[in-house]
């Protein structure tokens, strides 16, 4: 079942099969979206794209509950990174190859033990199928905030339950 909507509160009720709404704002496949107790509980913040269920875009809380990050021994990359302590941070985008033989979503966070100044941007998405299209992560290392400087590590871990794998890599920030 596919609920795509424009991240707006709808009153199914008034959405008739020739609402101009229905036509270009919302694809609706599978009956048990049209009941209402589905979306009473919180029609804003239900989301269905892609096979992610329950992930709200606003606040970018899409990583399951429960879903650990724990880092391979042998990381998939390094990235090095140079930052500035009085700066607003550095970015660097990671382009993640697709490697699994269909669609898979991912969800991307870090080991406990990584420096909270880095973030990744989304968190939560879908792999494309082998010989597809890459997807780009944007890492990035906010140094403000922390009064240190020095050398700042974490471990990305790229989860992909459905194909039970997963990629990690080491990121290496020089802080001065």
């Amino acid at each position: 079942m596919i609920l795509i909507d424009f991240l707006f509160p709808l009153d199914l009720d008034a959405i008739t099969p020739s609402s101009p709404m229905q036509q270009t704002n919302m694809i609706i496949i599978g009956q048990e979206y049209m009941n209402d107790d589905y979306w009473e509980d919180d029609p804003v913040n239900h989301f269905v794209g892609g096979g992610l269920e329950e992930c709200n875009p606003y606040t970018q809380q899409c990583i399951p509950e429960g879903m650990q990050f724990i880092a391979a021994s042998v990381p998939d990359g390094q990235v090095n990174m140079q930052v500035s302590r009085t700066s607003a941070g550095e970015a660097f985008t990671i382009e993640v190859q697709p490697y699994c033989m269909g669609f898979e979503d991912y969800f991307a966070g870090f080991t406990a033990d990584s420096h909270p100044s880095f973030s990744v941007s989304p968190n939560a998405g879908r792999l494309d199928r082998r010989g597809g299209e890459s997807t780009f992560l944007e890492l990035i290392c906010d140094p403000r905030g922390y009064e240190m400087s020095g050398v700042w590590e974490a471990n990305l871990v790229i989860n992909v339950p459905e194909d039970e794998s997963q990629l990690t890599y080491k990121i290496v920030a020089n802080v001065s």
